[in-house]
């Protein structure tokens, strides 16, 4: 990104100039992995990664104003003006680099509420939610009949099992009393 004039800056100028443009293509690699970075990534990655282009977007802003301060400080019009051309489109840079920024913070954040909604949809399912609760509340009603009915199968059961002891019990006395009458016939 170095930038050519026809006149040559002074040394100083030139070094601020070199020194915007090696800043400017390390500033874009970040923007460029910062709008790459899968939604998975850990937060503090996104987020050490946006402090870091914050940082260079405010050296970057200070070399401007350093620039700045030597166009103002050049003893010739056309002197100025060279220079005031280079700070010119360095600004242009920068507005387009932070243009960058801003768009790749905005998309990393589209993508991971994309990744958000998908994640739940498909954990709740395709049904809505308010069609999922319905379900959830009548899966859990059936399964409270359920217990009902396998409760009242186990008192039924428990009856059942009484009676035959109460069946067998009276069988019980009776053949012992059949047993005492016919005992009784036999002696008289």
């Amino acid at each position: 990104m170095m930038l050519q004039n026809s006149a040559p800056l002074a040394a100083e100028e030139q070094a601020l100039s070199n020194s915007i443009s090696q800043l400017a293509a390390s500033v874009y690699q970040d923007i460029q992995a910062l709008g790459g970075l899968d939604v998975a990534v850990q937060a503090t990655v996104v987020q050490g990664l946006t402090a870091k282009v914050q940082d260079q977007l405010r050296k970057y802003k200070s070399l401007l104003s350093d620039l700045q301060h030597a166009a103002e400080e050049q003893e010739t019009p056309e002197q100025t003006q060279r220079v005031a051309n280079v700070l010119a489109r360095h600004q242009t840079d920068y507005d387009s680099i932070h243009k960058a920024f801003q768009t790749a913070r905005i998309s990393y954040t589209r993508r991971k509420e994309q990744s958000y909604v998908q994640q739940r949809q498909e954990l709740i399912g395709s049904v809505d939610f308010s069609q999922r609760q319905q379900q959830i509340a009548s899966e859990q009603e059936a399964e409270h009949r359920a217990q009902d009915v396998t409760a009242s199968l186990r008192r039924t059961r428990q009856l059942m099992a009484q009676n035959l002891e109460q069946t067998h019990g009276n069988i019980s006395v009776i053949g012992v009393l059949g047993f005492g009458i016919e005992h009784t016939h036999t002696v008289v």
